[in-house]
């Protein structure tokens, strides 16, 4: 299984986009702090275990099983941080 780092991070818009929430909404959680981000970046694991425990927008990820343990992987490693 190869490690697709493009994933792990993404500007704030492609964040948006893939919970289908505002660009701004996103800005927002970022400058309060709820959204991590690395030199402009959305880390995106850690801001959807944000989302996804706060109950916020819908997660658009890909249904493809390999994509989908990848991401699964990635939210386990860094939930040890």
């Amino acid at each position: 299984m190869e490690y697709t780092p493009k994933e792990e991070f993404m500007n704030q818009s492609q964040f948006a986009k893939r919970w289908l929430v505002s660009r701004q909404y996103i800005s927002k959680l970022a400058r309060r702090g709820h959204i991590p981000k690395l030199g402009g970046l959305v880390d995106t694991v850690l801001a959807d275990a944000f989302m996804k425990r706060n109950g916020i927008g819908v997660l658009n990820i890909p249904l493809d099983p390999v994509r989908r343990e990848q991401f699964l992987k990635r939210l386990e490693l860094r939930s040890g941080v």
